[in-house]
This record gives C-alpha cells, structure tokens and sequence, in this order.
C-alpha cells in the first residue's frame, strides 16, 4: 500500500472573528499575530518541560532447555551442556556474555543420554553413556558430529579433561573400580590410546578440573550442576534434573560460613566423616546429606567430600571402619572444615554397667580425632547421634552419649542431628535413614554451617 502525497500550501484555519467579518484593522492583526506566537511558544514549553510517562522495557526473555542436565563444562563466555535422550538435541551451547540472558548458539543431536564432555580449541568432545564408550567430536567449521573412537572394556565414561595434547578419559566399571585412557589428539579426528591405568591415576585425572556440585533432595528429586560464572562471581551456572527450565543463571550472594578458606585455594570444602548414616545409597546420584547440604548452600565455592563408611566407630579394630583412618583419608585432601558424625556404632559396645566410664573413653578418643583435624588446618564440627528406634542399645546410652558432646564442646561447634527426627525419617529397621531423613539432615546442616560468621578455632 502507497500513502497519498498532499502537495500544495496549508492554509491556516485560525482567523479572528474581525478578519471574518472584514472589519479587522492592520494592527488589530499585527497583535493578533504576536498573541497567537507567545501562545505557540508557551505551549512549546509546556510539551518540552512536561514529565512523560517512561517507556516499559523489554523484560529479558532467556532462552531455556526442556530436558535434565547429565553434564555442565564451562569455557570463556560458554556452557557446554550434555543432556539427557529426549528425541531432540543432547548437545546445548549457551552464550552467558550476558548473564542475565543467556542464549542458545549451538546444539546437536547426539541420540543418546551425554555422560561428559569437554570443550577444546579444535571442538568438543563428547562421551554418552552409550555401552559402546563412544567419543564424539562437534565441530561448528564444517558444522559436524562424528564418532571419532570406541573404548574398549566395559563401563561408562565419567569425565573428559585435556593435559596438552591428550584427552583424559575416566571410565566407571558397574561392577566398581575406574580406569583411565590417555588419548593421543593431535590429530582430533583420529585419536590414539596411549596408556591405561589403575585407579591412583584415575584420581589424579579426576582432580584436574574441581567437579561441579551434584546433589538430589527428595521428594523435589532435582540434581544440580553448580559452576561459578567465569565473567561475574555474583552469577552461578544451574544444570537442573528436570524436564522443564534445566539450565538457569542465578545471581547468588556468598553465603557467610561458619568456616574459611583455610587452604587458600579458592573453595569452601566441607570433609564428611560418618558411618553408613552419612554413606547413604550408593546411586548414580548421590543421596546422603554430606551431598544434599550442596543444595542448600546457595554459594558455588561451596564443596562437600564424603569420606565416610559403612559401620565406621570412632574406635574400631578395622581400619577400614576407623574413625582415625577416615580422618587421614580426609586430610590427604586438605579439607576446609570437617563434620564428626560418630558414635552411634559405639554404642552397642558399651558396657551396660559402665556406661559412663566408656562413654568418657569414646569422647576423649573423638577429642583426639577432632585436635588432629584443627592441627592439619580444618575446623571441626561434632554432629550429635541421631535417634534410633530398634532399641539394640544400652537403655539411655545415646542420650548420656549427646549430652557428653555437649559437655565437652561449644554449641558453635556442635550440629543437632537429634532433634527433630521421627520413625518416619527411618527405614522399617529403625536405624537408617530414608530419603526423607538425609533431605533434613541436609536442611539441619546447611542453617548451621550458614549462622553467624566464621568461629576461630585454635589447635
């Protein structure tokens, strides 16, 4: 459609009564003309000076994922995600310049769940937890996916990393035990298997990098991946479990901890020394309250380890079971801070008529545990036993047993793991908990660890 063009001089519509009638005099129309200027200029005025209402601005419109985050790399101004198999693309590549608008630069369809991946200059590299093992490369130029190897043996591979030229791959075996590849990619289309090794190296490798947080809080059964945005600390990458908005970019305010940076190397690393309460199950994703406290700490420096085993005692004749050997295992890492959850393997133990003559020996034990912990640089925590409903103890030993915690350490040092609590955070023996009782367990730590500032401890 053409608008019409008006040619041809306006003629002016404003005209005095006098004028019409013919009986207006040149200086009745000199005055009429300068009144009819001031009132245009004072008009102007007006319209200049007038306040005008402000434009409403765009509302961000971020783009979103509809499928559950397995995997989250984060590269420059990149997330590289790795999805979940929904018949749609396993491979996302989200722009995060902006944090506060993410958008969508790169996707592909892998076809099956992604188990890890690794971004590089030459494309990334993708591992999907197909049984084949097989590696993948996308490339943007040309625009490809291909199946660049297949690794031999069993498992899934769980994570990609790079030492110069070779490609670190560390594979997890379902009947236990991890393997490490080291792979040749010079040329990145024809990668070659250079060596294997036990799982000592498969440790060192895993290290390379500082995982992200996994953590998965029933009934809400969300997993998240946390990573710090690498252009603005006060934004944190969220890889989510679920089907609908998995990846968001959340502004997080550091949280104020109970403990420091003790090591200095940048992260908040909480160490988890328990007995099979604090193991959990043993899923694919973790499900214990040392994982979950991850959930609620809103502060992506924030880690938790869990050094922890089924039957431990504060003083066992297994090592393996030993509160002094899950203690050095803890320290080899340089934890931060360390939480004591014992005890309550030590009660069937105790002596019925010498209940609180054993009980005294225990607590100087855990005393002694907690001393090498702060002289190694860790703050100490002391959890309190958590009820039991079997009744296969000393009638009163758990009781006399927390309120010797008590005794012996500052309430900013102890963590209430028993109040609270009900047969029905409890599995049918009584004894272990259930999801529900690690999902509180991992409320009750996190309000803890989050009250008031740092407390100086000293040796």
């Amino acid at each position: 459609m053409r608008y019409p063009i008006h040619s041809g001089r306006a003629q002016s519509a404003s005209r005095s009564p006098a004028a019409i009638n013919g009986l207006e005099r040149p200086s009745q129309r000199l005055l009429w003309t300068h009144w009819r200027i001031a009132g245009m200029l004072l008009l102007g005025l007006i319209l200049v000076f007038l306040p005008r209402p402000a434009r409403a601005s765009p509302e961000p419109n971020p783009e979103t994922i509809q499928a559950p985050v397995r995997v989250m790399e984060v590269s420059a101004a990149y997330a590289y995600l790795g999805l979940t198999n929904n018949a749609g693309a396993e491979y996302v590549v989200f722009d995060i310049s902006r944090p506060e608008l993410p958008r969508i630069v790169d996707q592909a369809e892998v076809g099956q769940t992604v188990s890890a991946l690794h971004p590089a200059a030459t494309g990334t590299f993708i591992a999907t937890e197909s049984a084949q093992r097989e590696i993948f490369l996308r490339t943007r130029e040309p625009d490809t996916l291909r199946k660049i190897i297949t690794l031999p043996g069993e498992g899934k591979i769980v994570k990609l990393d790079q030492i110069g030229e070779l490609l670190v791959v560390l594979s997890k075996a379902d009947t236990g035990g991890d393997h490490t590849f080291l792979l040749d990619i010079q040329d990145p289309a024809k990668p070659k298997i250079q060596s294997g090794s036990p799982r000592s190296e498969a440790r060192i490798a895993h290290k390379l990098r500082t995982p992200p947080q996994i953590a998965q809080i029933p009934p809400r059964k969300v997993a998240r991946l946390w990573e710090q945005h690498p252009g603005d600390a006060n934004y944190a990458l969220v890889g989510l479990d679920t089907e609908k908005d998995s990846f968001r970019v959340h502004r997080v305010e550091p949280e104020t901890l109970r403990f420091e940076d003790n090591n200095g190397d940048g992260m908040l690393e909480l160490a988890c020394i328990g007995d099979s309460n604090t193991v959990g199950s043993t899923n694919v994703w973790p499900s214990n309250w040392c994982h979950w406290v991850a959930e609620e700490i809103l502060n992506s420096a924030f880690a938790t380890t869990n050094y922890s085993a089924n039957g431990a005692r504060i003083d066992s004749l297994w090592p393996d079971q030993s509160g002094a050997t899950l203690l050095a295992n803890a320290l080899e890492e340089k934890p931060d801070a360390i939480v004591f959850a014992l005890g309550s393997n030590d009660l069937p133990y105790l002596r019925p008529g010498h209940l609180d003559e054993d009980i005294r020996g225990r607590i100087h034990q855990l005393e002694a545990l907690v001393a090498t912990a702060r002289k190694n640089g860790a703050q100490s925590f002391v959890a309190l036993l958590p009820p039991r409903f079997d009744q296969k103890e000393p009638s009163g030993a758990r009781s006399r047993f927390n309120e010797a915690i008590r005794a012996h350490w500052e309430p900013h040092e102890i963590l209430d793991f028993d109040s609270g609590f009900s047969s029905s955070d409890f599995g049918s023996d009584g004894l272990h908990f259930k999801g529900v009782g690690h999902a509180k367990r991992a409320v009750r730590a996190a309000e803890f660890l989050q009250k008031d500032s740092p407390e100086k401890q000293t040796p």
